[in-house]
């Protein structure tokens, strides 16, 4: 079915040119905390993931087209970290590291003097830069022995450096994201800001999967803070 031209005109027209032809760019910076969650399915039903928290770093780059909407460029620094447990005790500490590029509409729906409300809708392009692991794995040279005189092995501690290889590892991630953000000014065109980020990966960790693994999504939320600075244009 093809949209009349006549209607598709009206709603370009509309949509950025409502209340008023201007452009504002907004630059902001923020700091704040990932909680990171790693979706998969185990075929050891005594291996759990468990959410872990780190930390994110940002430049929001913010063109507006009116009062009602903008298009923005979030480039980010950012850990997804998560935990591999087992009923052992035995866990895997991952912290993965991305350069990660969120582009979003956003909309404004709630404007006072000295407050803007917005939510941003988009997706997100994103770059795995490296991995480290620390983990906690049986010794099979050092044993113990517990009250009830059996043979437990020690657990050791190790802390390692992922090494990538390109034939099964996924490095570039895509998913959809989603922020909502509250702004208040405090002297002239400088806000502060505080943010709820959403992130949702499409993408698997692995380019194969066999018939014993399962695919591999971050899901990602991040609250974070910062200033922003506006220049009407």
């Amino acid at each position: 079915m093809f949209v009349n031209k006549e209607i598709f005109f009206a709603f370009l027209f509309s949509l950025f040119f409502l209340n008023g032809v201007y452009a504002q760019f907004n630059i902001g910076i923020d700091f704040g905390k990932t909680n990171n969650q790693l979706n998969f399915t185990s075929i050891d039903t005594a291996l759990r993931t468990q959410k872990r928290c780190g930390y994110i770093f940002d430049v929001d780059l913010n063109y507006g087209f009116n009062k009602s909407l903008s298009l923005e460029l979030i480039p980010s620094f950012l850990e997804k970290k998560y935990s591999l447990v087992n009923k052992g005790q035995m866990f895997y500490d991952v912290n993965n590291k991305y350069l990660q590029f969120p582009v979003n509409l956003k909309f404004y729906f709630f404007l006072k003097k000295k407050i803007r409300l917005s939510i941003s809708l988009g997706g997100y392009c994103a770059y795995w830069l490296k991995s480290e692991i620390d983990s906690e794995v049986p010794n099979v040279f050092e044993i113990t022995n517990e009250i009830n005189e059996q043979e437990v092995l020690k657990l050791e501690r190790i802390k390692s450096l992922y090494k990538f290889d390109s034939k099964y590892d996924n490095r570039l991630e895509f998913g959809l994201s989603n922020k909502t953000e509250l702004e208040y000014c405090i002297i002239n065109n400088i806000f502060l800001s505080v943010k709820f980020h959403y992130y949702k990966s499409l993408t698997n960790q692995q380019y194969h999967i066999n018939e014993i693994q399962s695919t591999r999504h971050n899901q990602t939320s991040i609250f974070s803070a910062g200033v922003v600075y506006s220049i009407k244009m």
